[in-house]
């Protein structure tokens, strides 16, 4: 009988902590950098930086040939990706992106799904082969209301 009382009581117990997890709402806390909003008729991966003034493709995601991994998710055509930072504090996440970046430019690469699949990461690299780039303050940000709108 004392055996289970205590494994009811562990029971409840974990129901009460599991409440409390539930409760807390850890997915709610992060904010968002940025929206990219595509308007054209094309899949895209994007990839953001904070290297500015090097405008290069960041190789250090190198994507073997035949690879399942991509720069991104892709945004559909007509589709918006939303792009998480961290959790919200007092100061916001993208403030605090900008505040790492010492040119305060964030770039972001727009690329065409179709030649990202059927080239090597390094070509794509080496061609630039970007559809668009977007060299971004934070004031610029704020003013597109942190949507990123390609074309």
């Amino acid at each position: 009988m004392k055996n289970r009382f205590t494994s009811c009581k562990t029971f409840l117990l974990f129901l009460v902590f599991l409440c409390f997890l539930a409760s807390c709402g850890l997915g709610d806390h992060w904010s968002v950098l940025f929206s990219i909003k595509n308007n054209s008729n094309r899949r895209l991966y994007f990839q953001y930086k904070l290297t500015y003034p090097d405008t290069s493709v960041d190789n250090s995601i190198y994507l073997p040939k035949n690879s399942t991994r991509t720069p991104s998710e892709i945004i559909s055509a007509g589709q918006t990706q939303v792009v998480l930072g961290g959790f919200e504090e007092k100061e916001p996440a993208l403030d605090k992106l900008f505040a790492q970046i010492p040119s305060g430019k964030l770039e972001v690469f727009i690329f065409d799904v179709n030649v990202v699949s059927k080239t090597p990461w390094d070509t794509v690299v080496a061609k630039y082969l970007v559809l668009k780039r977007y060299d971004l303050t934070l004031d610029s940000m704020k003013k597109m209301n942190r949507i990123i709108t390609y074309p």
